[in-house]
């Protein structure tokens, strides 16, 4: 048996593909699972950083969903892929070239989409009347409302804005 003909089967080749897809993948879910903090997630720049407290009136805690920030990882991922991918597609130069280009573009759109989506969260749009200072909302990413409409809650005034309830 030829041992050169053997490395280069098409098995070898896709099980590559496979593994680079899988890798890619794999790479981009963990970004796209970083999430939002919510109202109870501190930052390392938040250690130390004075905040301003300010309490109100819960008035409402309306469902949202929350789109994350497009990095592009996905595209840029999917477009490796598809390329290559794509350049498997076909027996000469140029059939290749063309599947190439081909996967690229259709990869980086897929990677895109699957990006925006794995990015998505739930959160809520409170509603706080300020002692004092009238109406603010603050859209915060919890799982679920952090106290109900009427409760007390403070809001801190930090590198970001959070409400918490009140104790």
């Amino acid at each position: 048996m030829n041992t050169q003909m053997t490395l280069n089967s098409p098995s070898r080749t896709v099980k590559k593909v496979l593994v680079a897809a899988v890798l890619a993948l794999t790479g981009l879910v963990a970004v796209g699972c970083a999430t939002a903090p919510g109202g109870n997630v501190y930052s390392s720049r938040d250690v130390g950083a004075p905040t301003r407290i300010k309490m109100g009136t819960l008035m409402d805690a309306e469902p949202i969903l929350i789109q994350g920030e497009n990095n592009r990882i996905g595209a840029a991922s999917g477009a490796v892929i598809g390329g290559v991918v794509g350049s498997q597609v076909g027996g000469g130069k140029d059939e290749r070239a063309v599947g190439a280009v081909a996967g690229a573009v259709l990869g980086g759109v897929l990677g895109n989409a699957a990006e925006k989506q794995v990015k998505k969260q739930q959160g809520y749009r409170y509603t706080i009347d300020l002692d004092g200072e009238g109406l603010v909302t603050v859209v915060q990413a919890d799982k679920q409302p952090i106290a109900r409409p009427g409760s007390r809650v403070r809001v801190e005034y930090g590198a970001v804005v959070k409400v918490l309830p009140s104790y």
